[in-house]
């Protein structure tokens, strides 16, 4: 639970970032939006009073602020005349040669290796981890053509947060998964954050346009 809150601290960094590396003007209803959706995430989170703030969560942390480096960087790349395949092809094939001086000294353990050796037997692990490896290169293509469209990393930011809303649903859909009101209140809220983020200003216009026909 505390790694799922301190996790989703990654797109409200997006806008820390991109204003302290890049001056970029944040908008106010994104950052309304950025603060409901993450007092959405906590709701979700359900019952945060048995969380501890501990020196060690700072870990937990830092992983939402590399998140949203990644994020920054991969608006930034797709800004270029580049396919978002090519971009992420070459993204993780730098992401797997630098994490291999990890894996040597961490090494593997007993029952890691012998997943590794028996893909056969262990036809399920494999399964699992293949459609992993797609849904996670799935989601950067899906983001880095949005980020196309986008002007600023920060519009995407809120949405970033409906994978929760989605994790939400297979559970209910898939394991019969029951929610407390303070976590249905959470997504309600998360919902209606990204939608105000996304549609605010097209209301904004249809308001003004419905005023100046009145008077």
């Amino acid at each position: 639970m505390e790694s799922s809150v301190l996790f989703a601290t990654g797109p409200i960094f997006i806008a820390v970032l991109e204003k302290l590396l890049f001056q970029v003007e944040i908008k106010t209803q994104t950052k309304f939006s950025l603060v409901a959706t993450f007092i959405g995430v906590v709701l979700l989170a359900g019952d945060v009073s048995g969380i501890q703030f501990r020196p060690e969560l700072l870990i937990g942390l830092a992983s939402g602020v590399f998140s949203a480096g990644s994020q920054v960087s991969l608006f930034r790349a797709s800004k270029a005349e580049v396919a978002p395949a090519t971009i992420n092809g070459w993204t993780f094939l730098i992401a797997a040669v630098s994490v291999l001086p990890i894996l040597s000294i961490s090494g593997l353990s007993v029952a890691d290796q012998k997943i590794l050796l028996a893909p056969i037997e262990h036809g399920a692990v494999w399964l699992l981890l293949c459609t992993l490896s797609v849904s996670v290169a799935t989601t950067q293509i899906m983001r880095s053509k949005a980020y196309k469209l986008a002007q600023t990393n920060s519009q995407i930011a809120p949405l970033i947060f409906t994978s929760l809303l989605f994790s939400t649903l297979w559970q209910v859909l898939f394991f019969a998964q029951t929610f407390s009101n303070y976590q249905i209140a959470g997504v309600a809220l998360i919902v209606t954050a990204a939608v105000m983020n996304s549609f605010a200003a097209q209301l904004y216009k249809l308001i003004s346009v419905a005023s100046a026909r009145l008077v």
